[in-house]
């Protein structure tokens, strides 16, 4: 058996403070992959609005992907194996979130969810799902096709995984509420051969949009093989396909047919928006995803239940649970944060022109 070394790959400590804060409490926040860039942002912005007599507020950030659930286990007993240990924020995936969701609560660690959108994390004790779940995107997304678009013909292809059937279970109830014919549901995976799969569903009938349950690159491949064939047939996608700028080098001159649902994009940032965006791009020389801002939400809300209650898990997860609840919600990046049930987040349709993107659409 292959041993593997379980080592952090990026763990951001900030020494000053540690210097002038000797005999205060730590508060460690593991942060499980998400964006490195929103993390530095983050642990700059918490050295910067430290204030004297709190705790020591420190990031640990192991940013590698996990591709099985053993290797989320063993992520997951890593993180939960960190001294002073207050709170995880992650992880990059509905699968991953679900697998390791289980070891914290048992822990009594509360886990802050900046990017996995599927509905089974809802009402999870102690887990706090920042993006709206995928029965949600998928009825927007198939809101804006009949709506915006008047389409009254759809496919929809699928990756099978949570992801993929969660938002395609979205779009295909709501198509049927809206009186949509769905004509064909093409599943398909990362070793699918796209090209053939669309000239293949083309060929069983020509819909007026296609909507692609799937991830970067297989939209973008999609966006391209359709393309090709079916100049007029617009293709939408979810957020799991917002990987710029390498998603609009891919698909070419596809990119344009191609709208995103996403969670934020800098068209719609507010003042602390344009703060958040001008530090991101000081620090890193680009501009800021909606993963980078989902991600610092998820950071620097922890970082105000600590600096509330203290370095205390089961006191940190109950000042989550009353945000907008007795408590006012967070003013974050990309909107007011609660965990209620019933909570309204934001949705944006997004495309691409001239190799940008910009908001076309917001409810």
């Amino acid at each position: 058996m292959l041993r593997r070394r379980w080592i952090v790959i990026a763990t951001l400590v900030w020494t000053p403070l540690l210097s002038c804060d000797r005999g205060q409490p730590r508060a460690v926040i593991g942060v499980v992959f998400g964006s490195p860039e929103a993390v530095r942002v983050a642990q700059a912005v918490i050295a910067e609005t430290a204030q004297e007599g709190e705790p020591v507020i420190l990031l640990q950030h192991d940013q590698r992907a996990t591709p099985s659930p053993d290797l989320t286990f063993r992520r997951a007993e890593w993180v939960l194996a960190l001294p002073d240990l207050v709170a995880v924020v992650g992880h990059e995936a509905s699968g991953s979130s679900l697998t390791a969701a289980a070891l914290y609560h048992d822990a009594g660690v509360p886990l802050i969810v900046p990017t996995a959108t599927t509905p089974l994390l809802k009402g999870k004790p102690g887990v706090f799902p920042l993006a709206p779940n995928d029965s949600l995107q998928g009825a927007f997304l198939a809101q804006f096709a009949a709506h915006q678009l008047d389409a009254s013909r759809a496919s929809v292809f699928f990756v099978t995984d949570e992801y993929g059937y969660g938002l395609r279970r979205g779009v295909v109830e709501e198509f049927v509420r809206l009186g949509v014919e769905v004509i064909d549901e093409v599943p398909i995976n990362t070793s699918s051969n796209v090209d053939a799969m669309a000239a293949a569903s083309l060929a069983r009938g020509k819909p007026d949009v296609i909507v692609a349950a799937a991830r970067y690159p297989e939209v973008w491949d999609l966006a391209r093989a359709v393309q090709a064939r079916a100049r007029d047939v617009r293709i939408l996608a979810g957020d799991g396909a917002d990987q710029m700028p390498d998603a609009l080098q891919r698909a070419g001159a596809a990119a344009d047919s191609v709208y995103l649902s996403v969670f934020w994009h800098p068209d719609v940032a507010d003042s602390s928006g344009l703060v958040f965006i001008h530090r991101f791009r000081l620090l890193t020389g680009r501009q800021p995803s909606a993963v980078d801002a989902l991600v610092y939400d998820a950071i620097m809300v922890t970082v105000a239940a600590i600096r509330a209650v203290g370095p205390d898990r089961r006191r940190v997860t109950r000042y989550l649970e009353r945000l907008g609840v007795g408590r006012p919600g967070y003013e974050g990046v990309t909107g007011e944060i609660d965990f209620r049930p019933m909570r309204s987040r934001p949705i944006l349709m997004i495309q691409s022109h001239q190799e940008e993107t910009h908001v076309v659409y917001q409810p």
